[in-house]
C-alpha cells in the first residue's frame, strides 16, 4: 500500500530534524535523510527542491512565532519609558520563554546546528 502524500512529507521533515540535531545541517546529506524517512532518495525531490528547503519547513512554526513577537505592537506601550515598566519587561520575557518551552527542539536546531544554512545567521 502506499503511502499518503502528507505522511511521506511528515516522514521526511521527521527524519531530517532528527538527524540535523544530531549531526547539524552542513553534515547532513539528503541520501541520509532518505533512508531515516525510509523513502527513495528521487522521492524526496517530489516534496522539497533542496536540503534548505526541507531546514526552513522544519523551522517555520519557530520562526512565524518569533517574527509575530518581533513584529506585534502593543499600544499600551508607545513611549521611550514604557520601555523600562518592569511589568512590561517580565511580560516580554515571560513572552520569549514561552516560545522557548513550545519550540525547544527548533530553537536549538536554528541556534546550534544551522552552519552552511540560508538561516546560519539568524541570530
Amino acid at each position: 500500500m502506499q503511502k499518503q502524500k502528507d505522511t511521506v512529507k511528515q516522514d521526511i521533515l521527521t527524519a531530517a530534524e532528527t538527524i540535523f540535531l544530531r549531526k547539524g545541517f552542513a553534515a547532513t546529506t539528503m541520501r541520509e535523510i532518505a533512508k531515516e524517512a525510509h523513502v527513495g532518495l528521487s522521492n524526496i525531490y517530489n516534496y522539497f527542491h533542496n536540503k534548505d528547503e526541507i531546514y526552513s519547513e522544519l523551522l517555520k512554526p519557530l520562526l512565524k512565532c518569533l517574527y509575530a513577537k518581533v513584529y506585534e505592537h502593543d499600544p499600551t506601550y508607545t513611549t521611550l519609558r514604557s520601555f523600562t515598566d518592569q511589568e512590561y519587561r517580565r511580560k516580554e520575557a515571560q513572552d520569549y520563554l514561552t516560545i522557548a518551552a513550545r519550540h525547544r527542539r527548533l530553537l536549538k536546531l536554528l541556534l546550534f546546528h544551522s552552519q552552511g544554512s540560508s538561516l546560519a545567521d539568524f541570530r
